[in-house]
């Protein structure tokens, strides 16, 4: 089960009016085949909640989107993978889904997972060494500059590394140290409502293969990959 977050304004496209904006949570299968998955129809509605509601929210999209998994994957009683009764055809059948991932555009990646992308030192959140800095000759030996042309030397992030840098930060806040040097440097917030300090959703969501690029967004809206 694949979980699509976006956000629109309705209305007039030619006046948009930002206190109007919903934010719109849709799901697929991804074992559809592509016929389907390209079929709007065949992205159903979860819900649709105001975006002023989500900004009121302690943790912002990051608690709305932790909150949403919580539903459907933990706790006790009616469970996504648990299984859900369906009827086709007049005959009723169960079947279990199984968490796949959020897709989205990488701003609303980025907010989900409380990463800072361009704000921080390290603009993207699966790279462990690119560094997004003035001057390339300031990156450290083993580190690689956001201009470089190839993938070539790249590490990259595991689970492990975003949930690491998650708990630091979490600890040093608790200890009431300054910590937006780090925020900085690791290129993630602190948002202790958010998503990945939500403990028991680590066993649910994970940070690197569950984060899904829309290429929509990357390769066809103005962008390049």
């Amino acid at each position: 089960m694949i979980l699509y977050l976006d956000e629109l304004c309705p209305g007039n496209p030619l006046r948009p009016e930002k206190g109007r904006n919903i934010q719109g949570i849709y799901w697929c299968i991804k074992e559809w085949p592509d016929w389907m998955i390209t079929r709007s129809a065949m992205w159903p509605v979860f819900g649709v909640i105001k975006s002023a509601t989500i900004d009121k929210m302690p943790g912002g999209i990051s608690a709305f989107y932790a909150k949403v998994l919580e539903i459907c994957f933990l706790g006790s009683g009616h469970r996504m993978s648990d299984g859900a009764q369906l009827i086709c055809n007049g005959h009723a059948f169960s079947t279990n889904f199984k968490y796949g991932g959020l897709l989205a555009d990488e701003d609303c990646l980025k907010k989900v997972h409380s990463y800072k992308g361009a704000q921080g030192l390290k603009p993207c959140m699966d790279c462990g060494n690119l560094l997004r800095v003035k001057n390339p000759a300031l990156v450290p030996a083993g580190g690689r500059h956001l201009t470089a042309a190839t993938l070539d030397g790249i590490v990259r992030n595991t689970n492990e590394d975003i949930w690491a840098m998650a708990d630091d930060l979490k600890h040093t806040a608790d200890h009431r140290r300054p910590y937006a040097d780090k925020e900085k440097a690791r290129g993630l917030k602190y948002n202790p409502d958010g998503l990945l300090w939500n403990i028991a959703l680590r066993d649910v969501h994970r940070p690197i293969e569950h984060y899904l690029r829309d290429w929509m967004y990357i390769l066809v809206s103005a962008g390049t990959a």
